[in-house]
């Protein structure tokens, strides 16, 4: 059952700049047809932002599948956003999650971890609203951070999990423990051989070392002749750029 309840003021605030900015994203990004209709090709950030704008009365439905026009825009769709007394927090929760779906999830123009930072001038107004809202607190450095309180929305945007751990981070985590692992593995000497290779000539040349010198089952002292090399094919793509931009990075 819908939630019919009054929405409170820092809510109505934020759903008017997400709807703005859903809005305004929407019309750049979406392909325009000869008729004027606005056809989304499928991603799910889109569609989410097409229906919580449907649900709104700024975008109706062009009659074809993934189609919309577009019915109020800019000034007007603000007026009338807040013109209107039956706003209710089921609506206040589908704009939210969609511009968190698209700015953060998407487009990524609004960072999905929890450490400080500096909100955009894209994103001013709905940062402030954020703000008085609670879905942000201010940080050091005139900067700001998530709060818990936009946990649910980021969660069922896939991006923190149900602890309220950045999904993202714990990857980076894993990936950064794993490349380390395997640096550990390397022998002394081809570790050092890797470090110098890739802070002097790049990632690359690195990877290109390291495939000279893999059996398929071990690392060889020497490097091996054309036919004898696997092709790194047992070496993992993703793997190795971590260790590359550990080396590059200096963390290593």
């Amino acid at each position: 059952m819908q939630d019919t309840g009054a929405l409170t003021l820092p809510q109505r605030r934020i759903l008017v700049e997400a709807a703005d900015y859903l809005s305004a994203a929407l019309c750049a990004d979406l392909t325009e047809l000869a008729d004027g209709a606005l056809y989304a090709s499928g991603l799910a950030a889109q569609d989410l932002a097409c229906l919580a704008l449907e649900g709104l009365g700024l975008f109706n439905p062009a009659g074809r599948r993934r189609t919309w026009v577009v019915a109020l825009t800019g000034e007007a769709a603000r007026a009338h956003l807040d013109a209107r007394l039956d706003l209710t927090p089921g609506q206040f929760s589908e704009v939210l999650q969609a511009f968190v779906e698209h700015a953060i999830g998407h487009v990524r123009s609004l960072p999905d971890d929890r450490t400080p930072f500096t909100v955009p001038p894209m994103h001013a107004r709905i940062g402030a609203a954020l703000l008085a809202g609670g879905y942000l607190r201010r940080a050091e450095g005139g900067r700001v951070r998530w709060t818990d309180r936009i946990h649910p929305y980021m969660q069922e945007a896939l991006l923190w999990d149900s602890e309220g751990r950045c999904l993202s981070a714990v990857y980076a985590a894993q990936e950064e423990a794993e490349a380390r692992l395997f640096l550990s593995r390397l022998p002394d000497h081809l570790r050092r051989s890797l470090t110098r290779t890739v802070r002097e000539e790049g990632g690359m040349a690195g990877l290109g070392l390291l495939r000279r010198h893999w059996t398929g089952s071990g690392w060889s002292d020497l490097p091996l002749v054309t036919g004898q090399r696997q092709a790194g094919k047992d070496l993992q793509l993703t793997l190795y750029m971590t260790v590359a931009e550990l080396i590059l990075d200096g963390r290593i």
